[in-house]
């Protein structure tokens, strides 16, 4: 996300539900912060609803998705490759302490 404003791309955010007043007060901290208005959307709805938005408007045309390989493959070849998936991040984890017997490494 803050990569693609800082390249000047205007940006349309669609977070899973549970977290979704977390983005929208880190975005009430970046409008805060001097972030113009004009360079974020928020969507609150569910995943049908954005497939629906995202394959319908032809001013979108990369998204950068994190999540299923499913959905990104599913959005993909609904659009015939007008939109181009661009699978990014990593879902970190809470490891309780019963794990650190089975991994070789971890990163703190």
């Amino acid at each position: 996300m803050m990569s693609a404003l800082i390249t000047g791309n205007k940006i349309l955010v669609k977070v899973d539900p549970k977290v979704s007043l977390v983005i929208e007060q880190f975005i009430r901290l970046l409008l805060k912060s001097g972030l113009p208005p004009t360079d974020v959307d928020l969507m609150h709805t569910d995943g049908d609803n954005a497939r629906k938005f995202v394959t319908m408007t032809p001013q979108i045309k990369l998204v950068q998705f994190t999540g299923s390989h499913k959905v990104a493959s599913e959005l993909s070849k609904i659009t015939n490759g007008k939109i181009k998936i661009r699978e990014t991040g990593i879902n970190w984890k809470a490891l309780g302490p019963g794990v650190l017997k089975e991994i070789d490494y971890i990163a703190w």
